[in-house]
This record gives structure tokens, C-alpha cells and sequence, in this order.
């Protein structure tokens, strides 16, 4: 029960308050609520719109990269088909290394991002072009009489070979692009792996098997995709200039990447 001075006290302190005070607070209050709601709510749906607008723009370069890598990546195998139909049909003969030499010449000339082409086959025969680094075409052979030995050849504007420029030792029958594949028994992308005759260089092979119509191992088809060439080739998509792209393997080796920093490190082993 509330006493009678209480309730006296109570009812002078709220006629001590002003009318404008009594009519304005409320009102006030109901404002500033009003106005908290509303900018919560629109601070709320303006981060979920740059989350959303951000999340497309994100997949919309995953698409790009992809379609440029799928493209990029598809060539090597798309002419090493072609190179095996024209042996099937018999435009290429095999077993002329020289006028194979050419005809990988002439295409090495067309495709720009390739940084070899080369065949061999189980007896130790080879035929390569490589691109130096001035992207002169330099024909390798390892013929017959000459097993095991390796002789380099500047071209000339036909692609025939002229100057030698390089003898090495080498079997190429123990190199990944050549390996994987006999063992794999289908085209495919090898290991990444070193060069023989230039360690410093780092590759991936475009490899396709050659049958005999009895089905014998006739040879394989490699092209090789140079690492720091599919580096170069990331850093000309552009996306925005925060964004990095990156290759990786199935068990997260770095392939290659976008950014400027260098991706690997050779140790030479003593």
C-alpha cells in the first residue's frame, strides 16, 4: 500500500516537468529508434550486397581463368592428336628424322607458347625442337649410328638444321614425359621434372603414345609447356590488382603462379 505523502511527492515531481518536455521526449526517442533500426538494417543489407557483388566478381574471374587454362592447357594434346593422325595416314614418316624435324619446326613456329616438341621411340631414335631463350628453334637428333649421343643444330628459315651447337649425352627413355606414358599406356600430362641438358629449366609434357597396327609401341609424342612460360602466361590475365592465381597438384606442389615472386628454387646436387 502506497502511502498518501508518496503519492503527493510523485505527483509534484511530474508537474515540475515541462508539457514541451512531456510531448517532445517520446517523440524524440521514437526518432532516434526509427532512425537506429534503419541504419542497422541498411548497414546489414549493404555488407550481405558487397558480400554478394564480391562473390561474383570472385567467380567471375575463376571462370576467366579457367577458360584460358582449359584452352592453353588443351592445345598441347589437341596437336599431338593431329601429329598422330598424319603419321596413321602416312603424311609424317617417323623414321625420317629430318623431314619430322621440320615438320615439329613449322609448328613450333605457329604455337609460341610451346617450349618443345619431340618424339622418340623404344629403340633410342629422337627428334626434338627446342626454343632457346632468344626463341631461335634449335633441332636435336639422336640417330641411329649415334645412340646415347645427343648433337643440337641451329635452323635456318626453312627449319632445316645447319650449325651444331650441342653435343650431349642422353637417353631421353628415362625421362618422365616418355615414361609415363608407356607405363600409363595413354596420353597424359607427366610428372613435372627437370631438363637433362639444362636442369634449370622446368617442364610439363603433353605425352601421346604411337602404335604399329599390330599394336606395338611405335613411339611418343611429347610437347613440353615450360613452367616460368605458363607463369608468364598467368601474369597476362588480368583480373584486378589484388588477385593472384595460382596452379597447383593434386598434392599441393606449386605449378605455377601470377605473381612476380620467383615460385622455385634449384638445388644442385653435388
Amino acid at each position: 500500500m502506497v502511502s498518501s505523502s508518496a503519492t503527493s511527492t510523485t505527483t509534484k515531481a511530474v508537474r515540475k516537468l515541462p508539457l514541451r518536455a512531456i510531448l517532445i521526449v517520446p517523440f524524440v526517442l521514437q526518432i532516434f529508434a526509427a532512425v537506429g533500426v534503419t541504419g542497422y538494417l541498411s548497414l546489414r543489407n549493404g555488407q550481405r550486397s558487397v558480400n554478394d557483388l564480391a562473390t561474383q566478381l570472385r567467380q567471375q574471374a575463376i571462370d576467366r581463368v579457367s577458360q584460358h587454362l582449359d584452352s592453353y592447357l588443351a592445345l598441347p594434346h589437341q596437336i599431338n592428336q593431329l601429329n598422330a593422325r598424319a603419321i596413321e595416314q602416312s603424311l609424317i614418316n617417323p623414321k625420317d628424322l629430318r623431314s619430322f624435324g621440320r615438320y615439329f619446326w613449322k609448328q613450333m613456329r605457329v604455337f609460341p607458347t610451346f617450349g618443345y616438341i619431340n618424339y622418340g621411340n623404344p629403340k633410342g631414335d629422337f627428334i626434338g625442337i627446342n626454343r632457346e631463350p632468344d626463341n631461335s628453334l634449335r633441332m636435336d637428333f639422336i640417330e641411329p649410328a649415334y645412340l646415347g649421343r645427343c648433337y643440337g643444330y641451329a635452323t635456318d628459315s626453312q627449319g632445316n638444321p645447319t650449325k651444331r651447337i650441342m653435343v650431349d649425352e642422353f637417353d631421353f627413355r628415362k625421362d618422365s614425359w616418355y615414361t609415363d606414358a608407356v607405363k600409363i599406356g595413354r596420353p597424359l600430362w607427366s610428372e613435372i621434372y627437370n631438363w637433362d641438358d639444362d636442369p634449370s629449366i622446368i617442364s610439363i609434357s603433353a605425352s601421346y603414345l604411337l602404335y604399329n597396327k599390330d599394336r606395338s609401341l611405335l613411339g611418343v609424342i611429347g610437347i613440353d609447356l615450360v613452367l616460368s612460360q605458363i607463369h608468364s602466361f598467368l601474369r597476362q590475365i588480368k583480373i584486378s590488382p589484388q588477385a593472384k592465381i595460382f596452379i597447383l597438384e593434386r598434392d599441393g606442389m606449386l605449378v605455377a603462379a601470377s605473381s612476380n615472386e620467383k615460385f622455385y628454387t634449384l638445388i644442385m646436387e653435388k
